[in-house]
Protein backbone atom coordinates (compact mmCIF):
# COMPACT_ATOMS: atom_id res chain seq x y z
CA UNK A 1 0.00 0.00 0.00
CA UNK A 2 2.37 3.33 -0.67
CA UNK A 3 1.11 6.81 0.03
CA UNK A 4 -1.52 7.48 -2.72
CA UNK A 5 -3.44 4.14 -1.70
CA UNK A 6 -3.23 5.56 1.99
CA UNK A 7 -4.66 8.94 1.22
CA UNK A 8 -7.17 7.95 -1.10
CA UNK A 9 -8.34 5.47 1.83
CA UNK A 10 -8.15 7.70 4.53
CA UNK A 11 -10.35 10.74 2.37
CA UNK A 12 -13.18 8.23 2.51
CA UNK A 13 -16.14 8.05 5.13
CA UNK A 14 -16.15 5.01 6.74
CA UNK A 15 -19.78 3.98 6.10
CA UNK A 16 -18.48 4.38 2.03
CA UNK A 17 -18.40 0.56 0.34
CA UNK A 18 -15.35 1.38 -1.85
CA UNK A 19 -13.41 1.96 1.14
CA UNK A 20 -14.12 -1.56 1.88
CA UNK A 21 -13.26 -2.44 -1.56
CA UNK A 22 -10.66 -0.28 -2.05
CA UNK A 23 -8.86 -2.15 1.67
CA UNK A 24 -9.41 -5.72 -0.21
CA UNK A 25 -7.86 -4.79 -3.10
CA UNK A 26 -4.53 -3.94 -1.24
CA UNK A 27 -5.01 -6.75 1.22
CA UNK A 28 -5.17 -9.24 -1.87
CA UNK A 29 -2.21 -7.60 -3.38
CA UNK A 30 0.19 -7.77 -0.79
CA UNK A 31 -0.59 -11.93 -0.69
CA UNK A 32 -0.10 -12.02 -3.92
CA UNK A 33 3.01 -10.75 -3.82
CA UNK A 34 4.13 -12.85 -1.02
CA UNK A 35 3.14 -15.93 -2.76
CA UNK A 36 5.23 -15.06 -5.91
CA UNK A 37 8.80 -14.48 -4.27
CA UNK A 38 10.44 -16.95 -3.95
CA UNK A 39 10.66 -19.86 -1.65
CA UNK A 40 14.19 -19.43 0.29
CA UNK A 41 13.09 -15.92 1.10
CA UNK A 42 9.54 -16.92 2.20
CA UNK A 43 11.41 -19.64 4.93
CA UNK A 44 14.11 -16.67 5.73
CA UNK A 45 11.15 -14.74 7.26
CA UNK A 46 9.45 -17.92 8.75
CA UNK A 47 12.50 -18.22 10.61
CA UNK A 48 13.09 -14.70 11.15
CA UNK A 49 9.94 -14.11 12.83
CA UNK A 50 9.95 -17.46 14.90
CA UNK A 51 13.42 -16.65 16.23
CA UNK A 52 12.98 -12.88 16.41
CA UNK A 53 14.18 -12.03 20.12
CA UNK A 54 12.27 -9.34 22.47
CA UNK A 55 14.54 -5.98 22.33
CA UNK A 56 14.03 -3.57 25.63
CA UNK A 57 14.65 -0.84 23.52
CA UNK A 58 11.64 -1.28 21.74
CA UNK A 59 9.66 -0.88 24.54
CA UNK A 60 7.67 1.82 25.75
Amino acid sequence: MGAEHLKEFQSLKHEDEMRYMLLLRDVKGMLKERKEEPFMKRLKRRWMKKNQKIQASAWK
